[in-house]
């Protein structure tokens, strides 16, 4: 049986905007390949990308993508919006 914990779905709104950078196209490629590999339920937009899943795997999600592109020496801005109403009618 899962805990409650496990069974809690949260939502989130990100927008990655490469900064200082030529390659903006190659750099928010690899943000949404992160995000496919997550395993996590997501779904683009023209200007951000919405995410939805287990609070910890999100939280997860984000801290690999600010470390990767950081380690990946990319420069970034990154918003998000979070929300406790998945949209999901749970």
């Amino acid at each position: 049986m899962r805990s409650l914990e496990e069974s809690r779905v949260i939502s989130c709104q990100i927008q990655y905007v490469p900064i200082k950078t030529m390659n903006v196209d190659e750099d928010v490629k690899r943000v949404l390949q992160l995000i496919d590999e997550s395993g996590l339920v997501y779904q683009t937009g023209a200007m951000s990308t919405w995410i939805r899943g287990n609070p910890a795997r999100l939280f997860q999600l984000l801290q690999e993508l600010e470390k990767e592109m950081s380690d990946e020496k990319k420069q970034f801005t990154m918003t998000m919006i979070l929300s406790n109403d998945c949209g999901c009618g749970q």
